[in-house]
């Protein structure tokens, strides 16, 4: 399951019926409505029930899996995927082809989701992009927002030796 996106009609139905398992009443037996519907989603510490909405969960899911590629290159899948998807670039900087598999499709959705909420850390400046990488720590984009004006300077480690640093 966790690398199958599930159908929203699929999503939806499971979703209704949960509900119908805790709110459907019967002539014979009468249930009570324990809260509405909006809060069994929310978690335990906010108040909800705990409940959890399949398609967050999924990709989620998707996610960790694309998150233990970048981390663990060196496994079989991984070391597979590179070779037939991105041999000449990073996991997070790979496209999505017209005839690629079901699979990288999945791992794509993955992607989206850690490259939201991903930053890159300087280290020595080499694979981070000045304008097109999220590098600088303010949260509102993390990219430089000023206009392009430094030519052909295309990476942090270009402006520690553009400053004589």
């Amino acid at each position: 399951m966790s690398l199958f996106r599930l159908p929203s009609k699929l999503v939806h139905e499971l979703h209704r019926m949960s509900s119908q398992f805790w709110w459907d009443s019967t002539e014979e037996q009468r249930r009570l409505n324990w809260a509405p519907w909006h809060k069994l989603f929310r978690s335990k510490d906010c108040g909800g029930l705990g409940f959890i909405d399949l398609t967050i969960f999924i990709k989620a899911l998707l996610a960790k899996h694309c998150w233990r590629i970048i981390h663990n290159p060196n496994t079989l899948a991984a070391r597979g995927l590179k070779h037939c998807y991105f041999p000449e670039t990073s996991l997070l900087k790979a496209n999505c082809g017209s005839s690629s598999s079901f699979l990288w499709r999945r791992f794509m959705c993955g992607r989206e989701i850690i490259s939201q909420g991903s930053r890159w850390r300087i280290g020595d400046g080499t694979m981070v992009g000045i304008y097109s990488d999220r590098w600088i720590p303010r949260p509102s984009t993390f990219k430089v927002i000023s206009p392009i004006r430094l030519g052909a300077m295309a990476t942090v480690a270009e402006l520690k030796l553009s400053s004589g640093a």
